[in-house]
């Protein structure tokens, strides 16, 4: 296991509700570039293939990627996607094409053998999958054609609260909720892993959050977070 202590100590501390940030995702990724062990690298692009799952379908639905153009795909599940598109053959008809790619990435990432990296994308998977299901229960849609894979809410440590984000109607409120929890997870989860690839990995799932809410006024951005994280720690207790 490699171990980045200089690369780690030099990045500037970032708090949720920061006003601003240092630089984006996509400068730290650059920055990487130059840090990173090959071994080490494989786990960051977990992170950065979101936007190649965006690249891909924006250009299969502008014929822009043909049958010769598959095979250079990379990894695998993107050229699973791709033939499966061309071909108009869904993986899961249930599914919209978005969300087939959705779940061939996250079913992809949770085989990494990094147990900390595969368990924030199985978090992930099981919070977004809850917000679903809860959704599909208010408006009587059938759970098959919007949830990837299952969850009980028992199972998820963190239900009591997302249940709670589901009862908010400010949009953007909840959407703040979310990234809190998700703040918390990575701070809770994290804590005993000193200096390594899981530290440069929870600092760009930070620097993604911060970017996201980077136009809130910051004194009010600031009060909502302080807020939502007073609640979660009661309620987690």
């Amino acid at each position: 296991m490699s171990n980045y202590y200089c690369f780690i100590s030099g990045l500037h501390n970032v708090d949720i509700g920061d006003e601003r940030i240092t630089y984006s995702v996509k400068d730290f990724r650059t920055e990487l570039e130059e840090v990173l062990s090959k071994t080490d690298k494989k786990i960051i692009e977990l992170f950065y293939l979101q936007f190649e799952n965006k690249n891909l379908l924006h250009r299969l639905q502008n014929k822009e990627i043909k049958d010769e153009d598959i095979e250079s795909l990379s990894p695998y599940y993107l050229r699973q996607f791709a033939e499966a598109y061309i071909k108009g053959e869904p993986i899961n008809e249930n599914l919209s094409w978005e969300d087939q790619l959705s779940a061939l990435y996250y079913e992809y990432a949770s085989k990494c053998k990094n147990k900390f990296v595969a368990s924030w994308f199985e978090f992930n998977l099981n919070l977004n999958n809850m917000l679903i299901t809860k959704t599909c229960k208010k408006y009587n849609w059938n759970t098959d054609a919007y949830v990837i894979g299952s969850i009980e809410d028992a199972e998820f440590e963190y239900s009591d609260f997302v249940s709670r984000i589901f009862e908010e109607n400010n949009l953007q409120e909840r959407e703040l909720q979310i990234d809190v929890l998700r703040w918390e997870w990575l701070e809770e989860n994290s804590f005993f892993h000193y200096f390594s690839v899981e530290q440069i990995f929870v600092y760009l799932i930070k620097l993604e959050i911060i970017e996201r809410w980077v136009g809130l006024d910051p004194e009010e951005g600031q009060r909502k977070f302080r807020q939502i994280i007073d609640r979660l720690k009661k309620e987690i207790q």
